[in-house]
């Protein structure tokens, strides 16, 4: 999914002027009017996978508790 979003990014890049771009951060190009759903869907699908893998580990409680161990042990 990250590469896609990578992909995408590369295509705009390569489609604008280059010289345009050359002064510009990271921040001037999210907070763009144009780039604002991009980024927020971006966000977005981070925040989903992120949580989809919290889920799937059984919750954030054992995901702390394993990280937070003295020991080293395996969450049956």
């Amino acid at each position: 999914m990250m590469q896609v979003v990578v992909n995408i990014v590369q295509n705009v890049n390569m489609t604008d002027a280059c010289c345009r771009h050359a002064t510009k951060t990271v921040i001037d190009f999210v907070n763009a009017s144009e780039n604002h759903v991009f980024a927020v869907n971006v966000t977005h699908v981070i925040s989903q996978l992120a949580d989809n893998l919290i889920a799937s580990c059984g919750g954030l409680l054992p995901l702390l508790a394993a990280a937070t161990s003295p020991t080293v042990s395996t969450i049956h």
